[in-house]
């Protein structure tokens, strides 16, 4: 027992390493990627140990935040399946590390890219953290949002259904009342361009077209 223990911090301590290398040294992340850290990070993530998890997807959001190449060999990896699952499922440490990933992984409004986080429910993952206290991290959450909605193209339709069946517009709509004014205006601008406008003039027509 005393062996697993100090493996994991001997782990913990190593990806934190890692970490810290990913987030101040952009030049190396290749050589990182090249020798197979995502893979082995993916092993990570199935760890009983909640520390072990957060520091392994802190890595990987590092990893997204840098070149679109990065971004891409992550996404090719399948890696984000099990970040979703997370964000929706874990504790509230590892969600937000999750969420950094998630929204770093939708910045760069890659078409097909954009597509395939849709289908693997990205959306609902971010929706689900549209309650959060930490007001940082639910700007990132929201701009993850806005940027699935930039990028979705000939998935607009869906995405917006998806964002209303998870109950993420109702949620949004709260947060249109929001005492921040940064998230108030994001807020603003996903209402505005993708809800209200275009569902209000339609629900307006029905209701003429009813008299």
């Amino acid at each position: 027992m005393k062996r697993n223990i100090r493996e994991e911090d001997m782990a913990l301590h190593v990806i934190g390493c890692l970490g810290v290398y990913l987030l101040k040294e952009e030049h190396g992340i290749q050589v990182l990627v090249n020798a197979g850290i995502i893979k082995e990070l993916g092993l990570v993530l199935s760890s009983s140990n909640e520390k072990l998890r957060k520091e392994a997807i802190w890595c990987l959001s590092n990893i997204t935040a840098s070149k679109p190449i990065h971004v891409q060999v992550v996404i090719d990896s399948g890696i984000l399946k099990q970040i979703v699952e997370l964000t929706i499922k874990d504790v509230y440490t590892v969600k937000v590390e999750c969420i950094w990933v998630l929204a770093n992984a939708a910045y760069r409004h890659n078409t097909s890219n954009v597509k395939y986080l849709i289908d693997i429910d990205v959306v609902e993952a971010l929706c689900s953290m549209l309650n959060i206290k930490d007001l940082k991290i639910l700007y990132v959450t929201i701009q993850g949002i806005l940027y699935l909605l930039k990028g979705a193209k000939e998935k607009l339709d869906e995405v917006k259904e998806r964002i209303k069946k998870c109950e993420g517009l109702d949620l949004l709509e709260r947060l249109q009342y929001h005492e921040n004014q940064y998230i108030y205006r994001l807020v603003y601008e996903i209402i505005e361009n993708y809800f209200y406008t275009k569902d209000i003039f339609d629900d307006i027509i029905c209701s003429l077209c009813i008299q």
